[in-house]
């Protein structure tokens, strides 16, 4: 997807309303943050920061204007500092937070499309940072028991309340912290063995938090979920990397990736763990980062360690299913056609198939990439199978 110089690491994604993926990342070779976003027919990509300090633990929220919030370590010598962006539509706009913060950052943003972060201290504390406006922050402390505080994640629950997963290096333990209104709390998930790296955390329609992390003892992708008055965890795949994202669908149900032997996929449909490879070869699936548009399609990136790319995977199913708006309808002669669609673009099967008799039909062919669009040489059948509201191929 960007192929200019090493590029991709710390990759985070977003979806936003209309199902079109942004991706923060490093570029390594310049040391610069980049953004890249999808409009309608190709990738726009975009430095944020010029300064060459680089930027470590990328991660990008959309705010509810679809507007991206971005928050990274920019590890310059001596003096690594938090910053903050914000695209306004127009321009970026950058604000360091404070020295000696930033490592295993997390963001999220509330219903007024405020910002807040939580990451590392280097002094070994759990940090979270909110009202961040011109070059102040409030900065307060959650955990500082023992070494606490790395491979943060962090959400925000429908009114506005903070929750954060995160790593307590001392005891080697998965823990969760929250505020309840007044103070924040936490405590221990999982203890058993070498547990809670990489965490992600998502929030469910009843606001309970989901973790998935990394089991070190056993080398095992582990996810964890609370009922409301007891937490469950269960494994859910054995893994060779620490990584894992994980974003939680319209039902509730998690979707995560993650690296084993190559860049992987798992999501449970309610009663069991289904897993898919997405791109085969140990040198795919670092820095990897998902997220479900709102059709619970999963989009992820990550990082070609072999060719220091930037790649972008979204679900095949996606493909046949779309078509852009301003397309014409589809021409035919006797029962053969061709169109293109967009990737993501939405319009109804019914217009689509105007002037055709026999209403929605079900199409089938071949679909070849051609850019960001896709050409698909279907035969038509007059099968009125194809649902209201889509296409299927």
């Amino acid at each position: 997807m960007d192929q200019q110089g090493d590029v991709g690491s710390y990759s985070s994604i977003g979806v936003d309303s209309t199902g079109k993926p942004h991706i923060a990342y490093q570029d390594l070779t310049n040391r610069f943050p980049k953004y890249a976003y999808f409009s309608n027919v190709k990738w726009t990509i975009a430095d944020i920061s010029q300064m060459g300090l680089g930027a470590q633990y990328m991660s990008l929220t959309l705010d509810s204007n679809d507007q991206p919030h971005l928050g990274f370590n920019e590890y310059a010598p001596l003096v690594p500092q938090m910053i903050c962006s914000f695209f306004d539509g127009v321009k970026w706009t950058s604000t360091p937070v404070g020295f000696q913060l930033g490592n295993y950052l997390s963001i999220a943003v509330d219903s007024n499309d405020k910002a807040h972060i939580s990451c590392y201290d280097f002094g070994g504390s759990l940090i979270y940072v909110s009202n961040i406006q011109g070059k102040s922050a409030d900065i307060v402390t959650v955990d500082q028991e023992d070494n606490v505080g790395r491979y943060t994640s962090i959400a925000i629950d429908s009114d506005d309340r903070l929750h954060i997963s995160y790593f307590d290096h001392t005891n080697k333990d998965l823990k969760y912290a929250y505020f309840n209104g007044t103070i924040w709390l936490n405590e221990t998930v999982d203890s058993r063995g070498d547990v809670g790296y990489h965490t992600s955390l998502d929030l469910d329609s009843n606001d309970l938090p989901h973790i998935s992390y990394f089991d070190m003892t056993n080398n095992e992708l582990k996810y964890a979920y609370y009922d409301g008055n007891n937490w469950h965890d269960e494994t859910v795949d054995t893994s060779d990397y620490l990584a894992t994202s994980m974003a939680l669908d319209s039902n509730d149900r998690p979707h995560i990736t993650y690296k084993s032997s190559g860049l992987k996929y798992a999501f449970h449909d309610g009663n069991q763990w289904h897993k898919e490879t997405v791109d085969s070869g140990k040198e795919f699936g670092d820095h990897a980062s998902i997220a479900l548009d709102h059709l619970d399609n999963p989009h992820i990136s990550y990082y070609d360690n072999n060719n220091k790319n930037l790649k972008y995977a979204v679900i095949d199913e996606i493909l046949p299913s779309v078509i852009a708006d301003d397309s014409p309808d589809i021409g035919y002669t006797g029962n053969d056609f061709e169109f293109n669609i967009n990737a993501f673009d939405k319009c109804s099967a019914a217009k689509r198939c105007s002037g055709i008799s026999g209403g929605p039909i079900k199409h089938t062919g071949t679909i070849t990439r051609e850019s960001a669009n896709c050409r698909i040489t279907s035969s038509r059948t007059n099968e009125s199978i194809c649902p209201a509201g889509s296409i299927t191929g």
